[in-house]
């Protein structure tokens, strides 16, 4: 199952992928991810393999927390992968990818996880808002980035 958003930000890629590096600030602007913390790196050192301690609010209100292993680090994309008990049991690859566009004066965000394993038809009820949660944040983003 494939969950897949994406919103035009008139602001260069370099300065959104800033944005969402900059963990330290999430709480000020960001709906849905409340808390990321690297867990023994500086941001931008981060790389494949690190840990991340990731607090998110769904749209009822209700947090969660887990512990994702960075899975790339680029200019075009930062990626993560959560699992519960095992990737066979649940998995989610979460994707940040940024696209320049208008010559490099806006960026095409997209936000999208791939959730496989094979707990996922027990679990569907519980990823009926994610899409709605995704939004949410693209919107924050977005005046976050347009804000300057």
């Amino acid at each position: 199952m494939k969950v897949d958003t994406q919103i035009l930000i008139n602001a260069p890629s370099s300065v959104v992928r800033k944005v969402i590096l900059d963990f330290d600030n999430y709480s000020s602007w960001n709906p849905f991810l409340t808390s990321v913390n690297a867990l023994d790196k500086k941001t931008d050192e981060i790389g494949a393999g690190d840990l991340l301690d990731v607090y998110m609010t769904n749209a009822n209100g209700k947090v969660s927390n887990f512990k994702p292993t960075v899975t790339a680090n680029s200019p075009q994309r930062f990626e993560w992968q959560g699992t519960l008990l095992s990737a066979w049991v649940f998995s989610g690859i979460h994707r940040f990818e940024f696209k320049d566009v208008d010559g490099g004066k806006a960026c095409e965000f997209r936000q999208s996880e791939n959730f496989s394993g094979w707990a996922l038809p027990l679990l569907k009820f519980m990823l009926s808002g994610v899409s709605k949660n995704f939004t949410s944040m693209n919107e924050a983003l977005k005046k976050e980035c347009e804000k300057s």
